[in-house]
């Protein structure tokens, strides 16, 4: 099974998406520069399905 996470952080990184609340949870929640928004990112991230929705939450157009 194929790995997302490190996909997604580079992706947000590019787009100078912030992930914050870095600790011991399984989640971490980031927030977008462009649109003001928080979002969940998971720490282990198995599917296209939801790689593409935490980037759509980011306000970035793009898809795995």
């Amino acid at each position: 099974m194929t790995d997302f996470t490190a996909a997604v952080k580079k992706k947000l990184k590019e787009h100078a998406a912030a992930l914050i609340a870095k600790g011991k949870a399984i989640m971490k929640s980031g927030t977008a520069l462009i649109t003001q928004t928080k979002f969940p990112v998971d720490g282990s991230i198995r599917s296209w399905h939801a790689a593409s929705e935490i980037i759509k939450q980011a306000g970035i157009f793009y898809h795995f």
